[in-house]
C-alpha cells in the first residue's frame, strides 16, 4: 500500500509529459497532499482551482476537503454549498456539510443529514463514523432539554437506534 502511494506522485508528474492538461491532475495532487498530511502545501493550488473551476463538483469537493484539513471550516462549507447549489443531491458535498454541522455544533442538523446519507448508502463507513460522533452530543443535548423541561421539535426528538445504542453503551460503562 505504501509503495503504491509513493509512486503516485511520480505518475502525476509524468502526466506533464503528455502536453495535455486536465484539472483532475491537480485534484490528484490535492488528494495526495491530504493523504501525506501536507495540506498546507496544496492550499494555493486549491484556491486557484476553486476559482478556475467553480462549477466542477469533483474539483470543488476536493478543494473543500483540503480546506477542511487546514481547519478552514467556513471555506470548506462555501465549497460544498457551491456544489449543492448546482447539484443539490451530490452525495460527497452533503457528507462535507454533515461534517461541517457536526464541527460547528449543529448536532440536530448534522444528524438529519447523516440519516439521509445513510439511507442512501448504509455502507459508507465515513458517514457511519459521523453518526457515532454526533450521537453522544445529541444525547447530552436532549438530556439538557429534558432537565430544563423543554420538549424538542418533533422531527428532532425521534431517536434513532444508534442514539439508543450509544446511550445503552454509556450506561453499561458507568
Amino acid at each position: 500500500d505504501r509503495e503504491y502511494y509513493e509512486n503516485i506522485w511520480q505518475q502525476i508528474d509524468d502526466l506533464k509529459s503528455h502536453e495535455v492538461y486536465h484539472p483532475y491532475e491537480d485534484v490528484e495532487r490535492i488528494r495526495m497532499y491530504i493523504h501525506d498530511g501536507k495540506a498546507e502545501d496544496g492550499k494555493k493550488l486549491a484556491e486557484d482551482l476553486s476559482k478556475r473551476y467553480p462549477e466542477d463538483d469533483y474539483v470543488i469537493y476536493w478543494c473543500g476537503r483540503l480546506f477542511w484539513h487546514l481547519e478552514g471550516w467556513e471555506h470548506a462549507r462555501e465549497c460544498w454549498q457551491g456544489i449543492l447549489r448546482i447539484h443539490p443531491e451530490q452525495y460527497n458535498a452533503r457528507v462535507g456539510m454533515a461534517d461541517y454541522h457536526l464541527k460547528t455544533g449543529k448536532y440536530v442538523k448534522a444528524k438529519k443529514l447523516i440519516m439521509d446519507l445513510l439511507e442512501e448508502n448504509g455502507r459508507d463507513d465515513y458517514t457511519m463514523n459521523l453518526m457515532r460522533e454526533v450521537n453522544p452530543h445529541l444525547i447530552e443535548y436532549y438530556k439538557k432539554l429534558a432537565k430544563e423541561g423543554i420538549l424538542p421539535e418533533k422531527e428532532d426528538s425521534e431517536p434513532h437506534g444508534a442514539i439508543e445504542e450509544n446511550e445503552n453503551n454509556a450506561a453499561k460503562e458507568e
